[in-house]
């Protein structure tokens, strides 16, 4: 764990946009943030949980819940009218996902260590890194 900066759960299957979330990936998310969790009390660094696919507003919420920390959105945002809105949208969801289940440590009071600590990315191709990042928290 010591050599991991990002873990990337991926929850749709790879190959093109706009397809549907997994739900299985819910269960991915939330055994990788109780072993990144694990990590960093133990005194390890910060690790950031990212997941791509099928991220949109209506399923944000539930995903921030499971413990995702960095989300890529691509066609949940582009080739909508009001990227601004989408983004708000996905914003305010984040902080209902961290309200709805106060026993779990990111979610009801979670403060971010830093500004950039929860993440919105953008994505406008298929493959490869995101083209930006909107801060969820800042």
């Amino acid at each position: 764990m010591d050599k991991i900066d990002l873990v990337l759960i991926m929850s749709v299957n790879p190959g093109f946009g706009g397809q549907s979330f997994i739900p299985g990936a819910l269960t991915k998310l939330r055994e990788a943030r109780a072993k990144i969790d694990a990590w960093m009390q133990a005194g390890g660094q910060e690790i950031v949980l990212q997941v791509d696919g099928g991220v949109k507003i209506d399923n944000i919420a539930e995903i921030r819940r499971a413990g995702a920390d960095t989300f890529v959105a691509g066609a949940a945002i582009f080739g909508k009218p009001d990227y601004a809105g989408i983004i708000t949208s996905m914003r305010e969801q984040i902080a209902i996902g961290e309200q709805i289940n106060p026993g779990v440590p990111w979610c009801a009071g979670y403060t971010p260590v830093a500004e950039d600590d929860v993440s919105i990315a953008l994505k406008s191709g298929n493959f490869g890194t995101p083209d930006f990042f909107i801060k969820a928290f800042g």
